[in-house]
């Protein structure tokens, strides 16, 4: 009687999860702005319409959806991607672009959580000009009030921004001047491990 009980509540258990993922959700949780963590199912974009919610949908099983924007919760995980609620202005002038991490500047919004360090990489999502998903990635040091975009589009890394953005670490500068990395978290590893 015990193993028949165990296996009908493993394939209920297992139809709702097939249930919600059918409707866009995945396996995930929220964090609270207390840091309590909440395991459910998260939303937080419409695939075939290419829609990025402003608000992301939670759902635990036998409660009804919930939606969160990024002043809301300190951030969510949905299947294998990691969100935070930052901070994020940006300010754009005929020269250049400004990405400002300041409390109370600019609005929060969710940005993907690449890696976690001394300086660490996120990824900022947006719909381009054809209402297209599209991404760019940041750097952001601990304690620092602004972000260093990291790519340009197809030119590859910013390369001088970011000789500029790591002088704290000549060598790192002096690898990136030199073409020695391609990809953003090749150079938050070495600013991470070597530069500390």
């Amino acid at each position: 009687m015990e193993k028949k009980t165990i296996i009908i509540i493993f394939l209920i258990v297992l139809s709702i999860q097939v249930i919600w993922s059918q409707k866009g959700y995945a396996p995930g949780y929220i964090i609270l702005n207390n840091q309590d963590t909440v395991y459910g199912y998260v939303k937080d974009r419409n695939i075939k319409k290419n829609i990025l919610f402003d608000k992301i949908r939670f759902k635990k099983a036998g409660s009804l959806i919930k939606k969160y924007a990024a002043n809301q919760i300190l951030g969510y995980k949905i299947g294998s991607n990691v969100f935070e609620s930052k901070w994020f202005e940006e300010d754009v002038n005929l020269k250049r672009i400004r990405y400002t991490h300041k409390v109370g500047i600019g609005e929060k919004v969710f940005l993907r959580l690449e890696l976690k360090g001394n300086v660490s990489v996120y990824t900022k999502e947006f719909l381009d000009v054809d209402c297209l998903i599209s991404d760019f990635k940041l750097f952001l040091k601990k304690d620092s009030e602004s972000y260093q975009r990291a790519t340009q589009g197809l030119f590859g890394l910013k390369r001088k921004k970011l000789i500029t953005y790591f002088d704290d670490c000549p060598e790192l500068a002096d690898l990136i001047n030199n073409r020695k990395f391609r990809y953003p978290l090749e150079v938050a590893n070495f600013y991470n491990g070597d530069c500390q």
